[in-house]
């Protein structure tokens, strides 16, 4: 039996997630959707990410093809943790939609810089 607290998250096909280390950092890589479905996923990969205290995480999102509101929350969160630890949180990649996503939400500065 699976408890409330901890729900067992499942990869949506629609969404992958790459990762490596680089020199006190680390990269994911995110292809496909992020959505009310998919986004839990990423947000695990970033708490996993941030466990291992690195200086940077950059977001690699060139293989982005939708994000919704959750998405954008998610990184907004993601943004509040990296500022509030130190950490540099980096997006590069930004498709275009995403950008205008980003624009219309009022969060552009904040996640883009």
């Amino acid at each position: 039996m699976i408890s409330p607290q901890s729900p067992t998250l499942v990869n949506p096909a629609q969404l992958t997630i790459g990762r490596r280390e680089q020199e006190g950092g680390v990269i994911l890589t995110v292809r496909g959707e992020v959505d009310i479905a998919s986004a839990p996923w990423l947000d695990r990969e970033l708490r996993h990410a941030e466990e291992s205290s690195p200086n940077r995480i950059v977001l690699d999102l060139a293989g982005l093809d939708f994000i919704d509101s959750s998405g954008v929350c998610l990184l907004m969160d993601a943004r509040r943790r990296a500022d509030s630890d130190g950490r540099l949180l980096a997006l590069i990649g930004v498709p275009a939609h995403a950008r205008r996503l980003f624009q219309i939400t009022g969060v552009e500065t904040a996640l883009l810089g």
